[in-house]
């Protein structure tokens, strides 16, 4: 717990980190995002799995999905202005995503979920690792843009 209230949860074993806002946000819905490993090569199959529950009352809430490139750049996935989860709402999904030869470096899935004032309210972190090549890099833009992701 930080100074703030927030609670971070550490999960190594699914490669992901997980931010609470407060002890309030426990009940409040929550999202993760993880990866079946921390590095990948050109070629390798990498399987997403996100996770989205409400375990609270029916509420809306932005969600956003994104891959942090490296150099700070970032690619939207997912941006959904107004989603609305049922009380008890609960959904996974794996998504499989083969790399292209894209430069090497550091990444990370990263899933957030706003309530209607935009404050955060779950936010997750799944960090990998690119060793790749730097010569004929393929655009991950293109393999992003095909990703599909349902969490309706």
């Amino acid at each position: 717990m930080d100074g703030s209230g927030n609670v971070y949860v550490a999960d190594t074993y699914n490669n992901r980190i997980q931010k609470f806002r407060n002890s309030a946000a426990l009940a409040s819905p929550t999202i993760l995002i993880s990866t079946d490993k921390s590095s990948y090569k050109p070629g390798d199959r990498m399987i997403v799995s996100l996770n989205l529950t409400n375990p609270g009352a029916i509420t809306t809430v932005k969600a956003s999905v994104w891959v942090d490139m490296p150099g700070g750049g970032k690619h939207i996935v997912i941006d959904n202005p107004s989603l609305s989860l049922s009380a008890g709402f609960n959904s996974s999904t794996r998504v499989p995503v083969t790399l292209p030869k894209i430069p090497s470096g550091d990444y990370a899935w990263h899933a957030m979920l706003r309530n209607s004032n935009g404050e955060i309210i779950s936010e997750s972190v799944a960090p990998w690792t690119f060793t790749g090549t730097r010569v004929g890099v393929e655009s991950f833009e293109t393999v992003l843009n095909s990703v599909v992701i349902d969490i309706e």
